[in-house]
């Protein structure tokens, strides 16, 4: 929507337009419910096998995410000095 602002606008400005019909348009953020993936979902995911060695390795990671609890970006961006042994040496 922003893009279509910007672009009326300089419309505008060009005299291509006399008035900007979208200023006033105010655009309403629905929140969506967040949706998970079930147990036969994930085990789906888990059985997928790939052609591609490197599509393998975004499935490993992507249901490594998973199971740690991390959002996939934080799991792909995790590198062997990040991570540490926790209080009991684990």
């Amino acid at each position: 929507m922003t893009a279509l602002k910007h672009v009326a606008s300089k419309a505008c400005i060009s005299g291509v337009l006399h008035t900007n019909p979208i200023s006033f348009y105010k655009a309403k953020h629905i929140p969506k419910g967040k949706s998970f993936l079930n147990n036969e979902e994930l085990q789906q995911v888990m059985d997928l096998k790939f052609k591609k060695a490197s599509h393998e390795i975004i499935r490993d990671q992507f249901i490594f995410s998973v199971f740690a609890d991390l959002s996939y970006i934080d799991g792909n961006n995790l590198t062997p000095d990040k991570i540490r042994k926790s209080f009991d040496g684990q």
